[in-house]
């Protein structure tokens, strides 16, 4: 064999080699990103809310013809650390109407909440408790801020005439909750959240501040259950 066929086969043996070597690297590198989750997450979801007061759950999404349902969404980001700790930031913005539904019906009694407008901005301490390269499973703690108005029936007379009190809030609170998230794509998952948020001091306490004594206030805690879908990067 001359020295130029073994110099061909030698380059020929390399190009093999070094296609072979990009071509394993890269499934391995493809292979362990779908095993790890991104150290970023972003998603956007519908927040649907339990108040512990006369307020129904409301989950269908508002009609502006009939004046009631739920006006609502939110956002979080993630920053994932490599000990299963991670920061959680969050904001979602809720709206409930109730007068169509409860004036239709003859529903309205004092006390009930006529309409209800917040936004709650939160930041946790998330940690991860199982995952794998399809679902992630997580609890998380932290504070939060409230800020809307309740309106709040206070007086109802036999001709249907009803007053009522708006009431502001601006309350600083605690955020606990789980967090469950589903890989449809490399880069893209399903995200529901289970949250409850504790108000620890009320700005809106009624009672003495307000001219009918029996208003006991905004309410001081609520449960919401969070569907969407985010982004790893």
């Amino acid at each position: 064999m001359k020295v130029t066929d073994l110099l061909r086969l030698n380059s020929w043996f390399c190009g093999v080699l070094l296609t072979s070597l990009l071509f394993f690297s890269h499934q391995n590198l493809a292979q362990e990103r779908r095993e790890r989750w991104d150290k970023n997450q972003v998603a956007l979801y519908y927040p649907i809310y339990k108040f512990f007061d006369s307020s129904p759950v409301v989950w269908k999404p508002y009609s502006f013809e009939t004046n009631k349902g739920l006006l609502a969404f939110g956002v979080s980001y993630m920053r994932q650390f490599k000990n299963r700790f991670g920061l959680l930031l969050s904001s979602d913005v809720f709206a409930m109407n109730s007068y169509s539904e409860h004036y239709v019906d003859n529903l309205v009694e004092e006390g009930h909440i006529q309409s209800r407008t917040q936004c709650i901005t939160a930041a946790n301490l998330d940690y991860t408790i199982a995952y794998s390269n399809t679902f992630m499973f997580s609890i998380f703690s932290g504070l939060n801020l409230r800020i809307g108005v309740e309106e709040e029936v206070i007086d109802r007379s036999q001709w249907f005439e009803t007053r009522t009190v708006r009431q502001l809030m601006l309350d600083p609170g605690m955020q606990i909750g789980f967090s469950f998230r589903y890989r449809i794509s490399e880069e893209t998952f399903l995200k529901i959240d289970r949250r409850y948020n504790l108000v620890l001091w009320r700005y809106g306490r009624g009672g003495r501040d307000l001219e009918y004594p029996f208003t006991d206030g905004t309410s001081k805690q609520g449960a919401s259950v969070l569907i969407g879908f985010g982004k790893l990067f």
